[in-house]
């Protein structure tokens, strides 16, 4: 009976994972989904190995765009992608 409860949420919580995803791909830039699924990606690959971790930061840091948060006059605020990554490896491997 838990087990078949446990499924039934698992399907529920992916469904709306989805529904939620779909807007925000559809409502907003593609690059912000993309660094999304990256980041989502890099963090199981650094929880099973950090080592792998590492390396795809280290190429990270060779082909990362770069994503405008703010334009002020004169200037833009951006953040690399490879920024992420940093957060999401020193959380992952302590």
């Amino acid at each position: 009976m838990r087990d078949s409860l446990k499924l039934i949420l698992f399907f529920i919580a992916a469904a709306l994972v989805a529904v939620f995803a779909g807007k925000v791909i559809t409502a907003t830039n593609l690059v912000i989904p993309l660094v999304g699924v990256f980041g989502i990606f890099f963090t199981l690959i650094s929880f099973s190995n950090p080592k792998h971790g590492l390396i795809l930061l280290i190429y990270a840091m060779l082909l990362s765009p770069e994503i405008v948060l703010a334009r002020l006059p004169g200037r833009e605020v951006a953040i690399r992608f490879d920024d992420y990554l940093l957060v999401i490896l020193f959380i992952t491997c302590r």
